[in-house]
């Protein structure tokens, strides 16, 4: 159990350092770049915080709580949706410049979402049964599966 809270609190770490760099896009075509910084780090925030506060959770053994912190994360995650595309100032730079990379990036974002989506649902099992281990499993795939795999998606 020690070891998994251990690799819980490293992967949050790791989670939050990624975001550092996550408002921010650059967006480059025919030698022309646009940096545009995003509007969504207050939520990016809001979702490292929901997370660390799961991890908490676990930890006091209020697994009521782990619940509904992740029930949060998929309205965050609608909302950077939302934020990114198609509303932003971003979107319309960045759709001028090059439609189709801003095409597959609200796909893959998209995809994103819905993983996060079905992550949160295995949280809430997990938590359901009561076991910390098994509720700690659910958020470190969160991570690795949603959290991890976008901030590498959206930061390479």
């Amino acid at each position: 159990m020690k070891r998994g809270i251990f690799v819980g609190f490293g992967l949050a770490a790791i989670m939050g350092l990624a975001n550092v760099g996550f408002h921010s896009v650059t967006m480059a075509e025919e030698g022309k770049q646009v940096r545009v910084n995003l509007p969504i780090k207050r939520l990016t925030s809001e979702m490292e915080n929901r997370v660390t506060n799961m991890i908490e959770g676990i930890l006091e053994g209020n697994l009521d709580y782990v619940k509904q912190e992740a029930a949060a994360l998929p309205d965050l995650g609608k909302k950077i949706l939302d934020n990114f595309f198609p509303r932003g100032q971003w979107f319309m730079v960045a759709e001028a410049l090059n439609p189709e990379e801003t095409k597959k990036r609200r796909e893959v974002f998209t995809s994103f979402v819905n993983k996060m989506d079905a992550q949160v649902k295995e949280i809430q099992k997990a938590a359901d049964t009561k076991d910390e281990g098994a509720t700690l499993n659910a958020v470190t795939n969160l991570i690795q599966k949603t959290c991890i795999e976008c901030h590498t998606f959206y930061l390479k």
